[in-house]
């Protein structure tokens, strides 16, 4: 007994050494840099406070940002575990902006920076609150490494419809493309993913790729609360175009694609998000072998639960008999996985 009370004692007091190391950087969009953000009146851009937060290796820092627009110039690596909060009034820590105003990084469709943020973080949990990516060239998120990622608040918009290279059969996760470990988690709450396309009409054949909103791999459990996926997938461009129109396929996922990640999905609506075309796959939400490759001994299950698939399409779907896979809810499975639907709205689909 004595002993197991000099252990929970030493863990507490590891904790909480932790949490002394850990440090706050304030950021905002006008800092002139220089700044040592300790104070809101002495902010640092957001390149400054990240590289203080990578040499305070092995503490949970945190940076919080002022409201307002960003314009990165290079991508926001990440390769340890921290808070970013957005959407800050700027005066104190607590206080937010006024009429939900978030902190937007917008790169402008810049070609040189391929994904806005960069996360690798091997361990531990990164945290993302308040915080908008818009306009990425090619994804917004780029997540790789086993450590854990957690959203909230958080928007994902208009990224990705200028990258028209082909990826085949590759995740292209425009909003974000998602790989975790096996004992990792990934956490959406109150998120918004919305005109994240493939809008290039340049090429015929081509395969676009699987997941075209978000794309997850290997994560222990992939948790969806409270969002909105809309107007996801295939664009205008895309579907009308001569070139490229109809020769399209393998669109897997218009809105989600999970590979190897078990689902929790609550409280979430599905509206307007495009998959298909010319092909037998398609899928507003597509999911692969939630259990793994290999038939699991325990049964995987993934459930959505108080959800909306309202008015989205699998344009040119041509669905023959032996792959029928262009629908709006598909689940690839073995043995073991097991998908639950409780209490979900599918209309004008």
């Amino acid at each position: 007994m004595i002993k197991m009370k000099k252990s929970i004692l030493l863990s507490l007091i590891a904790l909480m050494m932790v949490s002394l190391n850990a440090a706050t950087y304030r950021v905002t969009s006008d800092a002139p840099g220089g700044g040592d953000g300790q104070s809101w009146d002495s902010p640092m851009t957001i390149a400054e406070a990240m590289a203080a937060a990578k040499a305070d290796e092995d503490t949970d820092d945190i940076i919080l940002c002022k409201a307002g627009t960003y314009t990165p110039t290079a991508t926001i690596a990440i390769s340890t575990s921290m808070t970013v909060r957005g959407g800050l009034k700027g005066t104190d820590d607590e206080t937010l902006a006024e009429n939900g105003e978030r902190s937007v990084f917008d790169t402008q469709n810049n070609t040189a920076i391929t994904a806005i943020f960069s996360v690798t973080t091997a361990s531990g949990l990164n945290t993302f609150e308040g915080v908008e990516v818009r306009n990425a060239y090619q994804r917004g998120f780029n997540k790789s490494g086993a450590g854990s990622l957690s959203f909230k608040n958080c928007v994902f918009d208009s990224c990705g419809s200028k990258w028209s290279s082909q990826v085949a059969s590759d995740i292209r996760g425009l909003a974000g493309k998602f790989e975790g470990g096996k004992n990792a988690t990934l956490t959406f709450d109150n998120c918004v993913f919305s005109r994240n396309t493939y809008e290039s009409n340049e090429k015929a054949g081509i395969q676009v790729g699987y997941g075209l909103a978000v794309g997850f791999k290997k994560w222990k459990r992939v948790i969806i609360d409270n969002s909105l996926f809309i107007s996801n997938g295939l664009g205008k461009a895309c579907l009308y175009s001569t070139a490229g129109g109809n020769g399209l396929n393998n669109v897997r996922g218009a809105a989600i694609y999970a590979s190897e990640s078990p689902l929790t999905v609550r409280n979430t609506e599905f509206k307007a998000n495009r998959s298909g075309i010319s092909a037998a796959y398609g899928g507003i939400v597509y999911i692969r072998y939630p259990g793994g490759e290999t038939t699991s001994n325990e049964p995987t299950y993934t459930a959505f639960t108080n959800c909306l698939f309202l008015a989205n399409s699998c344009e040119h779907c041509a669905v023959d008999s032996t792959s029928k896979e262009a629908s709006v809810l598909v689940l690839r499975s073995k043995v073991k996985d097991e998908l639950d639907v409780v209490n979900c709205t599918f209309a004008y689909n």
